[in-house]
């Protein structure tokens, strides 16, 4: 997972508007040849709104690795910077990854 620290923009108007946060989990063996796909890993997200409420969720990398969640906003969600951040453990070893985006209206 890598972090990114250029936030993107959302725009909520109308109806309910999924964002939706997107991981992809490789297996960082030192003795390997490549990095593979980890699948069946536990992913939590934590989105961390405007106004410092929170927002969790879990999701389960498939066999290529990727995990998704989405967050619902809706018309009265607090406008400004949320922050999400993505964390996958196994065996006692985990990785994270952050970003933000900012709603606006």
């Amino acid at each position: 997972m890598t972090e990114n620290d250029s936030p993107g923009r959302v725009l909520v108007e109308t109806a309910p508007l999924a964002v939706v946060f997107i991981v992809l989990c490789k297996d960082n063996c030192p003795r390997c040849d490549r990095r593979s796909s980890a699948s069946g890993l536990s992913v939590s997200f934590r989105v961390t709104r405007a106004d410092g409420s929170i927002v969790t969720g879990t999701a389960t990398t498939g066999s290529t690795g990727v995990a998704t969640y989405a967050l619902q906003l809706r018309k009265r969600d607090v406008l400004g910077t949320y922050r999400v951040t993505a964390t996958a453990s196994v065996a006692g070893l985990s990785g994270s990854a952050s970003t933000n985006f900012i709603v606006v209206r």
